[in-house]
């Protein structure tokens, strides 16, 4: 357990130096980037709902995101893929996802978006594809297209997401 604790509080280290270091990239991408890297990091890894990682891992990590935030996605892209291929892939660690809304209305749409793939069991995909590919806060740039977008380049079905993001 002291391992566990040590790694919790080096991983906890970690996500502060990634936030203080972080910035808002505030542009829209033509492409969509980083859908092979976490396609890759996630492989393998079983996710339920809003968790990725095994059911009796003796540490979970509650990540509360907003998609649109910039030091949410810094920590998604620097440190998260870190804690993932050291500590969820060897079982020690499950992640849990509770996306919030405090930026903006695109705050909400695009947590809406990623509790949807949580019930395709990718919300993590989704995610990190949406942080690697964001625009400026509450800039017009959570649109059907985009998430849809996303959706189908993580194996999403887009159709179910759509309809899925809408109930209650």
């Amino acid at each position: 357990w002291m391992y566990i604790t040590g790694a919790v509080a080096v991983v906890a280290l970690a996500v502060l130096i990634t936030i203080s270091a972080s910035g808002d990239s505030g542009s829209t991408p033509d492409q969509l980037a980083g859908v092979d890297e976490v396609t890759a990091l996630f492989s393998g890894i079983p996710q339920k709902g809003l968790a990725v990682g095994k059911d009796d891992a003796p540490v979970t990590i509650t990540e509360y995101l907003d998609i649109q935030c910039s030091h949410c996605a810094s920590a998604s892209v620097g440190t998260i893929p870190t804690i993932v291929r050291d500590h969820v892939k060897t079982g020690e660690v499950k992640l849990v996802m509770q996306p919030i809304s405090i930026i903006g209305p695109e705050s909400e749409t695009a947590g809406l978006a990623v509790i949807a793939a949580g019930n395709q069991d990718q919300a993590w995909q989704m995610a990190d594809v949406l942080f690697r590919n964001r625009g400026a806060e509450n800039g017009g740039w959570v649109t059907d297209g985009l998430l849809n977008k996303v959706a189908t380049s993580v194996g999403l079905d887009a159709g179910k997401l759509d309809g899925d993001r809408g109930s209650d």
